[in-house]
């Protein structure tokens, strides 16, 4: 399974155990998954915060249900939100990923949304390739802080 799979298994995964009640009617696009890069992109928030932009899905009132935020040790922090107008939070998961995998992913995200300028990007409308070896030295060199 490549990492933008494994995203989307660990989304549903969530929403199943956490939000029983949520059909995806009731989430934005059927519960399609957007990349949250329009305020910091990949490499701020790699570069400072040790984890990719987060991967968010939303209620049909544009309000979160689900907020997966993973980071380059491999863990994988999952925020569920209730259905409710007062969107609570309702449970903190933590999932893995190998470190290398998410890496992949986030230099994908990189080069194929923030440097084509698409913010906030459904999951579902970028076909996923695995980085080449040289793709991942230069994202790892961009993501250098400046000391």
């Amino acid at each position: 399974m490549n990492p933008k799979e494994q995203i989307i298994k660990i989304a549903k995964d969530a929403i199943s155990k956490n939000l029983p009640n949520v059909k995806p009617d009731m989430l934005e696009e059927d519960g399609k998954i957007y990349y949250m890069n329009d305020k910091d992109d990949t490499i701020f928030s790699w570069s400072y915060n040790n984890h990719s932009c987060p991967f968010m899905s939303f209620y049909n009132d544009g309000m979160g249900a689900l907020k997966i935020t993973p980071y380059s040790d491999g863990k994988v922090d999952v925020v569920t939100y209730d259905e409710t107008k007062a969107h609570e939070k309702v449970a903190v998961d933590n999932f893995e990923m190998k470190p290398e995998d998410v890496l992949a992913l986030a230099c994908f995200m990189h080069y194929n949304a923030d440097e084509k300028k698409r913010f906030g990007s459904s999951l579902d409308d970028l076909v996923y390739e695995t980085p080449e070896d040289e793709k991942i030295a230069e994202f790892q060199k961009l993501c250098k802080p400046e000391e």
